[in-house]
C-alpha cells in the first residue's frame, strides 16, 4: 500500500512539474510598440490587430497619434502574423442606427485605410521573443 501512495504521489508530481515546465497559460507572449504612418503622416486613430498565421492569438492594440504598444505578457507569442490596420473617420453626416441620443441617428463612420491592408491585408510581421518594434507605412493608393 506504501509503494502505491508513493507512485500516486510521484505521478502527481511529474504531472505538475510537467504542466509548470510547458507553461500552462500558453506561449510567452512578447512585446510589440510600433508606428502607423498613412500617406507619410502618422496615423491619428485606428486599431492594428496581429492575426496569426499558423499558430497562435489574435491581439490587438489602438493606434494613437500614429503609435501602438502591446506590453510583453499581452502582445503576441512569437511567430508568422498577417497585420491588419483600420481607422475610421467621421463624415459629418447624420445616418440612422444605433445611436445614444433621442433622433435615432448616429454619426456616419467610414474606413478610411484600404482593403489591402485590413480586409485582405497584405500586411505580414514575424514577432520574436523579446521585445519587437513594428513599422508600418501605408498607402491610400497601395
Amino acid at each position: 500500500m506504501r509503494s502505491l501512495r508513493f507512485g500516486i504521489c510521484c505521478g502527481w508530481i511529474a504531472v505538475v512539474t510537467a504542466a509548470v515546465g510547458c507553461g500552462v497559460g500558453g506561449p510567452a507572449r512578447a512585446g510589440v510598440t510600433g508606428e502607423v504612418r498613412f500617406d507619410g503622416y502618422p496615423l491619428p486613430v485606428g486599431t492594428v490587430t496581429f492575426l496569426p498565421i499558423k499558430s497562435g492569438v489574435a491581439v490587438s492594440a489602438d493606434v494613437s497619434d500614429g503609435t501602438f504598444v502591446l506590453p510583453p505578457g499581452e502582445g503576441p507569442s512569437p511567430g508568422e502574423y498577417k497585420v491588419e490596420v483600420v481607422s475610421y473617420q467621421e463624415t459629418g453626416r447624420m445616418v440612422r442606427g444605433p445611436s445614444v441620443n433621442r433622433s435615432g441617428k448616429s454619426q456616419e463612420l467610414v474606413q478610411v485605410i484600404p482593403d489591402a491592408y485590413n480586409a485582405r491585408t497584405t500586411l505580414q510581421f514575424t514577432v520574436t521573443a523579446g521585445e519587437n518594434t513594428c513599422k508600418l507605412e501605408l498607402k491610400a493608393n497601395p
